[in-house]
């Protein structure tokens, strides 16, 4: 069995210019070419394709993962010890920046800031940027957890955050939406 790209792309759930970049980039290489030029894929190339969406999912960037591929004596767990160690640092950092986030918050509530004044303003983008990172980026995740944020206060209960510090970064998440 050998698939063309596209079909490829659509049985992985992957783009075709991701399956171009993987292959510019060496890291998955079409076992043959039809005779109008087109790749195929095999199930050892697919198989490795395999490979690579499940350490992608991992959260390995795509050079580590072609490097673990090509010299597969590398134990995996020492791979895997190295990428909690990398997510407990990005937990660690981003809860700091949770807390300093809040006491900005707490500051500005204090000082008697408006949640639509150009401070609050700014306290919403920088949490809306924290909620982007906790949602890994996502769009769709992200503006899916801002909503329930918005919407639903029980989310909310026993977090790291006062009612207060909620209430006005909810009033000044909802001021920046509308000034969009």
């Amino acid at each position: 069995m050998r698939l063309k790209v596209g079909e490829l792309a659509r049985r992985s759930g992957l783009t075709v210019r991701t399956l171009h970049h993987y292959h510019a980039i060496g890291l998955l290489t079409p076992s043959a070419r039809a005779d109008n030029g087109y790749r195929l894929y095999s199930r050892d190339d697919i198989a490795r394709l395999h490979q690579i969406q499940a350490l992608r999912r991992f959260g390995l960037p795509l050079a580590e993962i072609g490097a673990y591929l090509d010299q597969p004596a590398t134990p995996l767990d020492a791979i895997i010890s190295k990428q909690i160690a990398m997510l407990d640092r990005q937990i660690q950092q981003a809860a700091r920046l949770r807390e300093r986030l809040a006491a900005q918050v707490r500051d500005a509530i204090d000082a008697g800031q408006a949640p639509d004044s150009a401070v609050g303003l700014e306290l919403a983008r920088q949490w809306m940027a924290l909620f982007c990172t906790y949602a890994g980026n996502d769009l769709v995740t992200h503006a899916k957890f801002r909503q329930a944020l918005m919407t639903d206060p029980e989310l909310t209960t026993g977090t790291w955050a006062d009612d207060a510090t909620l209430a006005f970064m909810r009033r000044a998440m909802g001021a920046l939406a509308a000034a969009s």
